[in-house]
């Protein structure tokens, strides 16, 4: 099933032909001591169409107008061939504190089954941090994150085959996130 249409908030979807995803994924979490710890995740995903279809790229969609050729090897829209995350952490145990720095990086993606528009990669990073206490059975968490750390524009989300031509949804800036929890345990 990919999206046929994309236009003033509805969309309308069809059956793809065909369809081959052939990919690769690799992790590594490790303890490094003194209480450090590191993580690492790669994915390779190829994801492309088998057969040639025709698709809707205008409204109104007809045999004669508004419609073009997708072809065998086009990949499919709004799915990175690469991404990579990691992550750096460390925590001090007799004080319940943890702290974390950790980056992603995507590859583009196309926005259209015609591979005719795409957003670029882009790579974001985090900072966190927090305490932990236990009183029994009580466990109390705080934390505080920032995202976007860097405040970097980039895609966050595709409407893949917009019919305007408007593909894109920008990310949020740099944004903070201050929280509590709370859990008793009987």
């Amino acid at each position: 099933m990919v999206a046929a249409t994309n236009s003033g908030g509805r969309s309308t979807f069809q059956n793809a032909p065909g369809t081959r995803r052939t990919g690769a994924e690799l992790s590594v979490d490790s303890r490094l001591g003194n209480g450090f710890g590191g993580y690492l995740a790669a994915t390779y995903l190829n994801a492309e169409f088998t057969d040639s279809f025709v698709t809707c790229v205008a409204l109104p969609c007809t045999a004669t107008t508004g419609t073009g050729i997708v072809y065998s090897g086009n990949q499919i829209p709004s799915v990175p061939n690469y991404t990579l995350y990691g992550q750096l952490s460390w925590a001090y145990a007799p004080l319940g504190f943890s702290a974390g720095l950790d980056g992603y990086w995507q590859g583009k993606m196309y926005a259209d089954d015609r591979n005719t528009a795409t957003s670029g990669s882009y790579w974001v990073a985090s900072l966190s941090a927090g305490f932990s206490q236990n009183w029994g059975g009580l466990r109390l968490s705080e934390f505080a994150r920032v995202n976007n750390l860097f405040d970097r524009e980039y895609i966050s989300a595709l409407a893949v085959n917009n019919t305007n031509l408007q593909y894109y949804y920008p990310a949020a800036e740099r944004n903070y996130l201050v929280g509590i929890t709370a859990s008793y345990e009987f």
